[in-house]
């Protein structure tokens, strides 16, 4: 067995700033049980000057051996489950779009998943402080929520954060990208980042193959680039724009706290001009199927179909308190969509054990510090919680 990333792939999407191969790897077991995997101790950026012969160092060519033995790490366990579940998991599509005009360069960086920071205009719901600005000024939230082990990153700190925005500039300055792929600018909100019009121009010089090369740039959807980020995106022929679209209307601001939903929409409307004129390659969303809009699909299929972008799902297993697969099979069934990508996802048999209690007071304390109540966006996915504890 083998997977891409470990080779030559690179997630860094926390403060903590840990190196994995992707964003999917888990870390929470051994960072809470530090005598334990003590072989995949990934590094952190706080530990390098460059990712450049990173995945020669020892964690990695340990992951790369344990998945050539047949095995899949520990920490590679999402992967695991999607495709004994069926589904094309990371690992599979990553592997898949670098055989395709033999695009793997060993020992090169060519895949990364990055938040240059965390600057986020929004609370999404499944997010923490770890990964959002906005989040991490919620301290009192954050101190409920710790109570309840609800969140990751707890202690992020503004010095923390700032420290963490610089030794990532630092990093990725003495890194050569010049092999690279692909990558997913994350955050946050990407375009709200201090050093993205710098990476842009770091990646229009280095990329020695822009036309095997894809830009994507992971949105919520609240901004539309000013002219001098939108003029240095628009140089790369193969762009990407993906929304992190979870919902509609009110059960959007809900779910993804911070910004009207008008503003959204009105904002994919503007980018989807730039698709219509052929400067932009695609449009596409990754919908997170969660407890808290599973019910509500196929409203959100009609639209994105309406306004002709395409679309993509993800499944939510972790944290577990909002996954679907508390809920019995049968009652995820009678929201079946039609939609394939979807209906697989509500019908896998993935095992989590309940935890509905947990997942009425995240609601709870949630619906406190914003100004959106759940009950009032999506009363029968709340009853059907209450119903199944």
């Amino acid at each position: 067995m083998f997977c891409t990333h470990t080779q030559s792939g690179v997630a860094l999407v926390d403060t903590n700033g840990n190196l994995r191969p992707c964003c999917r790897a888990r870390t929470e077991s051994w960072q809470n049980n530090p005598q334990d995997d003590e072989w995949s101790k990934l590094p952190t950026i706080f530990d390098v000057e460059t990712l450049d012969e990173l995945h020669k160092k020892k964690p990695y060519i340990e992951l790369q051996n344990e998945l050539a033995s047949g095995e899949f790490p520990k920490i590679c366990v999402e992967c695991k489950v999607e495709e004994r579940e069926g589904f094309r998991s990371r690992r599979v599509e990553t592997n898949d779009l670098f055989s395709r005009g033999d695009l793997h360069v060993k020992g090169a960086i060519q895949d990364l998943e990055i938040a240059l920071d965390f600057t986020c205009n929004m609370m999404c719901r499944m997010c923490n402080p770890g990964q959002s600005s906005k989040w991490g000024s919620k301290k009192e939230l954050v101190k409920e929520l710790n109570m309840y082990n609800m969140v990751s990153d707890a202690d992020m700190t503004n010095t923390k954060y700032r420290t963490y925005q610089e030794q990532m500039k630092h990093v990725l300055d003495n890194t050569d990208l010049s092999h690279l792929r692909f990558i997913k600018i994350e955050g946050g909100e990407p375009f709200y980042s201090k050093h993205f019009e710098w990476f842009l121009d770091k990646l229009d010089r280095e990329v020695i193959e822009p036309d095997k090369f894809e830009l994507m740039i992971v949105t919520n959807g609240s901004v539309y680039p000013k002219k001098t980020i939108l003029d240095k995106l628009l140089k790369f022929p193969n762009l990407v724009i993906t929304f992190s679209i979870d919902a509609i209307e009110e059960l959007a601001e809900c779910i993804r706290w911070g910004v009207d939903w008008k503003t959204i929409d009105g904002n994919m409307r503007q980018y989807n001009k730039h698709k219509d004129a052929g400067e932009i390659r695609h449009l596409m969303t990754n919908s997170v199927i969660s407890i808290l809009n599973f019910n509500r699909m196929k409203e959100l299929t009609t639209y994105f179909s309406d306004i002709g972008i395409e679309t993509g799902y993800h499944l939510l297993t972790t944290p577990d308190y909002l996954s679907i697969y508390q809920l019995p099979k049968d009652v995820r069934m009678k929201h079946l969509t039609g939609n394939k990508k979807i209906d697989d996802i509500l019908m896998a048999d993935i095992d989590i054990a309940p935890e509905l209690d947990r997942t009425l007071k995240h609601i709870e304390l949630l619906d406190t510090h914003t100004d959106t109540k759940f009950e009032a966006v999506n009363k029968e996915a709340l009853q059907i919680i209450k119903e199944n504890i």
